[in-house]
């Protein structure tokens, strides 16, 4: 009896987890919408939804990311930093720094790559940038988040591709044409303002440069971000012939083969500013175009080929950074851009 009532409970046990069982439903993972392939220099990349944390890899990503209205979750800085947030981003990032409204996470120094324990951690929704700083660790930053590398930011037409990419990644395609449209406006109000210029001092010569004395200088042509955009304002640049390349490098010798310019840019940088013991200037705009611009400077005044040229005789050479003209290529490199061009010109 006693064994009975025992298997009769154990029976009714049973039946009720059957029952149970057979109610449950398993609650299963939401299934992403919204979902759409981006493609990208590197191939196809799949979004969902509206991405809100976004991490900018370079300079350029972070114009485009800031040109679209949208603020970054992690960013780098441009000299080295120990800091996990950047507490001030007009110090740590100059001139976009200033369009920072947040304090975003630092994922690492400028040409150092990014941290992908930082990045791990951040649990961003989408990655973004240059192809360059992306191709050897794509297969690491997919596994932490979307990833949409870039195409060559300082190649004629390349940031278009590459704002509208971002955009749609973003899930809104309208943002990055919104972005097009007020860059064509920029140009046409500096065209306008440079009227006089561009009728008796149309061509110019644009150097890149860090030592004449080394011979590491360059002449950007029509085929660069650079070149596009200042032939769009009416200049007409002037380099070696048959150069196919964004930049065509020189020697200190060939320069007065191209003395038909005008004017010059020189465009200068100094290697040492990812150096932290030797960065001392800060990034303050005006520090930084000094630290950067220095030392060529004083090459190009000393150097007998340099003051021949026609442009140094009537002194119509202008001193600028690498950094500010060639590192953005966006909407907000535009802007700086032409802004030189009104100081070089314009101011009294």
């Amino acid at each position: 009896m006693r064994y009975s009532r025992y298997w009769h409970g154990l029976w009714a046990l049973l039946t009720c987890c059957v029952v149970v069982a057979c109610s449950f439903e398993p609650t299963l993972a939401p299934t992403a919408t919204d979902c759409r392939q981006v493609s990208h220099v590197l191939g196809e990349s799949e979004i969902c939804g509206t991405p809100d944390k976004i991490v900018a890899l370079d300079a350029h990503s972070l114009d485009l990311l800031l040109s679209l209205g949208q603020q970054p979750a992690g960013t780098l800085t441009i000299l080295p930093s120990q800091s996990e947030v950047i507490e001030q981003p007009r110090v740590a990032i100059p001139y976009l720094g200033n369009y920072i409204t947040t304090q975003p996470v630092n994922i690492g120094g400028m040409g150092g790559g990014p941290s992908l324990e930082v990045l791990t951690q951040l649990k961003p929704d989408l990655i973004v940038g240059e192809s360059r700083y992306i191709e050897e660790t794509s297969d690491l930053l997919t596994q932490i988040a979307p990833t949409l590398p870039l195409d060559v930011r300082s190649q004629k037409g390349k940031w278009r591709d590459n704002i509208r990419a971002l955009a749609q990644a973003l899930g809104d395609e309208t943002l990055a044409e919104a972005a097009i449209e007020s860059y064509q406006q920029q140009v046409a109000a500096a065209r306008a303002d440079l009227a006089s210029v561009l009728e008796t001092q149309p061509k110019v010569l644009v150097l890149t440069a860090e030592s004449l004395s080394l011979g590491n200088f360059q002449a950007i042509t029509a085929a660069s971000f650079i070149g596009e955009l200042l032939e769009a304002v009416g200049f007409e640049l002037v380099y070696p012939p048959n150069s196919t390349t964004n930049a065509a490098p020189l020697s200190i010798e060939i320069l007065p083969d191209l003395d038909e310019a005008d004017s010059i840019f020189v465009l200068g940088y100094n290697r040492d500013l990812a150096q932290p013991s030797k960065a001392t200037a800060g990034t303050d705009p005006a520090n930084l175009v000094q630290q950067q611009v220095a030392g060529i400077e004083a090459e190009w005044t000393g150097n007998e080929i340099a003051q021949s040229l026609t442009a140094s005789q009537e002194n119509r050479v202008y001193f600028t950074t690498f950094y500010q003209w060639n590192l953005f290529n966006g909407p907000i490199g535009t802007e700086l851009i032409l802004a030189d061009l009104r100081r070089f010109f314009l101011a009294s």
